[in-house]
């Protein structure tokens, strides 16, 4: 009976705030004993993962895309389409017949913005409100936040003019 009663005297005595600035100042004082243990903790996540990584591999050497990447697919095919037109506008070897290569290396840029802002909505690191009114009201309620990245006007205009072009030259997406 009197142990539990000690062990609640000390419970009740613990300051939290204290003991939080206790321990970051013991990791700042012991920075490698904190990498190592980081490491320990990050070298058998990885192990734990493992299988996971080997099922994603085969899946998306075998389908073309695993069932992690549908957790976000928005971000995932954004990524690999925005990855994937910067890569063939650095290497490309032929064009649409009505454009020249300068154009179509335009074009292509155009394209790679646009999916480079839908990765950065779905990421969360940018707002896309189509709405004139309501993209000012956020913009001013969040002025001071640097948290909320609005889209301006400007770049509104060449997110959809990349989406155009990516509707209409969808089958020249090729090298």
């Amino acid at each position: 009976m009197t142990k539990i009663l000690k062990e609640e005297k000390i419970t009740k005595s613990i300051n939290y705030k204290k003991l939080m600035t206790d321990l970051i100042e013991y990791d700042k004082k012991h920075p490698v004993k904190i990498y190592f243990r980081n490491l320990k903790y990050r070298i058998c996540n990885f192990i734990e993962d493992i299988p996971f990584y080997i099922k994603r591999f085969y899946q998306r050497g075998k389908r073309g895309w695993a069932e992690s990447d549908t957790w976000n697919f928005d971000y995932y095919l954004s990524k690999v389409i925005s990855e994937g037109v910067k890569h063939l506008q650095k290497t490309v070897h032929g064009c649409p017949t009505n454009l020249t290569f300068k154009e179509w290396k335009q074009i292509l840029s155009k394209i790679s913005y646009t999916f480079e802002i839908t990765k950065k909505v779905s990421n969360g690191e940018r707002e896309y409100i189509d709405n004139k009114r309501m993209r000012e009201k956020l913009r001013k309620i969040y002025k001071n936040d640097k948290n909320v990245n609005v889209i301006t006007e400007k770049e509104i205009l060449r997110y959809k003019e990349g989406w155009k072009l990516f509707q209409k030259y969808y089958c020249n997406l090729w090298d």
